[in-house]
């Protein structure tokens, strides 16, 4: 809290370079196997637009941050077709990440291995989800598991 704020009404602070810093740095090189057997890696941060800040409200800590994010993937079906795709998070907020909607993209031709690839790429949402929260904790000067 600053000096010329001793009631502690509102302060806000921009920790939006920040998190720019950790998305981009976090977010790649997520892998996963899903249930169909398809291997799965989150491989680039192609857009990362949005803002973030900590909010002192009368003496408490809040995070808060909106964001855009596409993340490139890849994964590998049958042991040797691989496919390729994004993940776009088009809106990202500290309430939003308990229902975290993903849309996923295959790229080329709509075939059975895409739809698997689909599938495996929607389950690296448990991780998207943790390191969402784990920034907030950071943010706020908490743990982070």
């Amino acid at each position: 809290m600053s000096v010329w704020n001793s009631a502690g009404t509102w302060e806000e602070k921009d920790m939006s370079a920040w998190m720019n810093g950790k998305l981009k740095q976090l977010l790649v090189g997520l892998q996963a196997q899903a249930d169909n057997g398809v291997a799965v890696e989150s491989t680039k941060v192609v857009k990362c637009e949005g803002e973030a800040r900590v909010l002192n409200v009368r003496g408490k800590k809040r995070a808060g941050f909106e964001y855009q994010l596409e993340v490139s993937w890849k994964a590998t079906v049958s042991g040797s077709s691989e496919k390729k795709g994004s993940i776009l998070f088009d809106d990202v907020s500290e309430t939003s990440i308990d229902d975290l909607e993903m849309r996923v993209t295959v790229q080329g031709a709509a075939d059975a291995h895409a739809d698997q690839a689909k599938r495996a790429a929607l389950s690296l949402r448990p991780q998207f989800q943790k390191i969402f929260q784990d920034l907030i904790a950071e943010a706020l000067g908490g743990p982070v598991s």
